[in-house]
């Protein structure tokens, strides 16, 4: 373990942004899912951004976010569906 990897409290790895990409937007979907609520969702879905983290190779890394905001849904129904119990 590297001496960052101590400070972060986990190992760092090397990814293809793509596939974070990927995978943050299957989570997304999985909270989307849980609120048993359907609507419109904005756009664009996840999007790899650019984080200098100092000098050197490697040190240029990326941050996945995927902001989202759910609409044209009643807010009673929003409240039903987040009330819902998640069915395994």
């Amino acid at each position: 373990m590297d001496e960052d990897s101590g400070k972060l409290g986990y190992e760092q790895r090397v990814r293809d942004s793509r596939d974070v990409e990927d995978e943050v937007g299957r989570v997304s979907s999985g909270l989307l899912d849980m609120l048993h609520t359907k609507g419109k969702v904005t756009e664009p879905g996840p999007m790899a951004l650019m984080c200098p983290a100092g000098e050197g190779p490697g040190r240029d890394l990326r941050w996945v976010s995927h902001p989202w905001s759910m609409y044209g849904v009643e807010g009673g129904e929003k409240r039903a569906g987040c009330e819902q119990e998640s069915k395994p």
